[in-house]
């Protein structure tokens, strides 16, 4: 039998960077975006908010740039999220 081979990581960058997320509901809190990848980004919560897993959620990076992505995992006040593209986020 063949030997499968795992599919491999994206690189991923570590960027500790403050933003806004919005959720689907319209409720705003702080975050750090602690890395990104060509494929998402993992986020860091403030004041115990909470994400669900499969939420839509929009980040507002630099008070000009917006990334929206569906929220993957969640674990205690990280949550890991891949972006969407256009016509994927409504």
């Amino acid at each position: 039998m063949p030997r499968c081979q795992q599919p491999t990581r994206p690189h991923r960058v570590v960027i500790n960077v403050p933003a806004l997320l919005t959720t689907s509901d319209a409720h705003t809190f702080p975050v750090t975006v602690r890395d990104i990848s060509a494929h998402g980004f993992r986020i860091e919560a403030a004041n115990g908010e909470e994400l669900l897993v499969g939420e839509v959620i929009n980040l507002l990076v630099d008070g000009k740039e917006h990334y929206c992505g569906r929220v993957n995992w969640v674990a205690g006040s990280q949550a890991g999220a891949a972006f969407l593209t256009p016509n994927e986020v409504f």
